[in-house]
């Protein structure tokens, strides 16, 4: 993944200006521009304001593109989002389409050397659309990961569970770090961080939760791992593992 260069930016409002670029490229799907939101949601030294606006725009533009492929998939009857966006003659071409376009040309005009006729655009994108869906069932479920996406989903896990363990050696100390001395202040603190990132949806978080900030010896951890187990517990549905090891 593509690493960031956020020093270039003085102000605050530059980063946010940047991300809001990035989001309207992508949406015009710019493979740069996406590779650039994933570089940004792995890397560490963005500044919290700064990744909250992030997530937003992203989950936003989502939205709007999952709304938009619909209309696509409605009005052209096409099975794949990549034909069913498929540009017409005279539009603007968006860059993610222009070395599939040039491919698609090249074999045309191959078909059309040996066989004497090309046939139409429209055969070309129904045998498009076969591949895929085979490509689809052959891969099941896994289909999207490509070596990005689990580079930066191992990026993202990787940072959840380093900051999690740091929270609970907080807590709980470890073979260098005894938690004995440590103000129940600091340790509430740390509790309520955990209580965040199980809010979240992480498993770990809620299984530190539930084994042990609920059975906890100070009773300010207590009350507050209740109230929070409340909490999770009046936001997530039945179905959430979360719910469940609560429940």
């Amino acid at each position: 993944l593509p690493q960031p260069n956020l020093d270039r930016f003085t102000e605050g409002w530059q980063v946010i200006q940047y991300i809001d670029s990035l989001c309207e490229d992508a949406v015009q799907q710019d493979d740069k521009a996406v590779e650039a939101l994933m570089g940004l949601l792995a890397c560490e030294d963005i500044s919290p304001q700064a990744a909250s606006h992030l997530v937003r725009s992203i989950v936003a533009q989502w939205e709007h593109v999952q709304k938009e492929d619909r209309e696509h998939h409605l009005i052209t009857g096409r099975g794949t989002t990549v034909t069913a966006c498929w540009p017409e003659k005279g539009e603007e071409m968006p860059p993610s389409y222009a070395q599939l376009v040039a491919v698609l040309d090249d074999a045309m005009e191959k078909q059309r050397h040996i066989q004497g006729q090309a046939g139409s655009l429209e055969s070309w994108l129904d045998l498009m659309d076969d591949n895929v869906k085979e490509l689809e069932l052959s891969q099941g479920d896994t289909f999207h990961l490509i070596d990005s996406v689990l580079q930066l989903l191992r990026q993202i896990s990787h940072r959840a569970i380093v900051r999690l363990s740091n929270e609970e050696k907080v807590l709980y100390g470890n073979e260098d770090w005894p938690a004995d001395n440590v103000h129940w202040f600091t340790r509430r603190r740390a509790a309520a961080t955990v209580c965040d990132i199980a809010m979240g949806g992480s498993q770990l978080a809620c299984a530190l939760l539930n084994k042990k900030l609920l059975f906890d010896d100070h009773w300010m951890l207590r009350q507050l791992s209740v109230e929070e187990g409340c909490r999770i517990l009046g936001t997530h549905t039945v179905e959430t593992p979360v719910v469940r090891d609560l429940a």
